[in-house]
């Protein structure tokens, strides 16, 4: 099983949260920085808006 530790709010007294995979590695690498639970919900909220509109369009799609 592999993990992270991600910061679960911005204040310092908040504890720790974390991702995991059961079976496997997580399909993710940080390059830089601490993640926190708010990154990786916006981040896998605008995976998913690219995925159905490029589907929608069959034009490459963004979002930030």
């Amino acid at each position: 099983m592999k993990e992270m530790q991600i910061k679960y709010g911005c204040n310092p007294h908040q504890r720790p949260s974390k991702i995991y995979m059961k079976n496997g590695e997580l399909p993710i690498t940080v390059l830089n920085g601490n993640p926190s639970y708010i990154n990786f919900m916006d981040a896998l909220n605008s995976w998913q808006l690219v995925k159905e509109l490029k589907a929608a369009t069959g034009l490459a799609a963004a979002a930030s």
